[in-house]
């Protein structure tokens, strides 16, 4: 191998390296910013699927608690606290 050849050929190899680099660099970047916006999302639409589930059971609850009202304390607390639920997660 001549001079002229082994200098090309560690111009090649470095600029190889460089290449490796940047793309190494490029799947970090994407990593860190797609691998958490997925969590996110995940997390949003879990809380959604949960907060549709708790809809259904305070809704049942309100309406019959609506349909009879309860005579004791304790229970027409229960009552206003469902009809509370029922408007902090805008059930219909």
């Amino acid at each position: 191998m001549t001079g002229e050849q082994a200098e090309r050929h560690r111009a090649e190899v470095a600029e190889s390296q460089t290449r490796r680099g940047w793309y190494w660099w490029l799947v970090m970047v994407v990593t860190a910013v797609v691998g958490p916006g997925l969590a996110i999302g995940v997390s949003a639409a879990n809380q959604r699927r949960s907060e549709q589930a708790l809809c259904e059971v305070v809704v049942l609850s309100d309406d019959a608690y609506r349909a009879h009202p309860p005579a004791t304390p304790t229970g027409q607390q229960i009552a206003a606290a469902m009809a509370r639920l029922r408007e902090k997660y805008h059930c219909p």
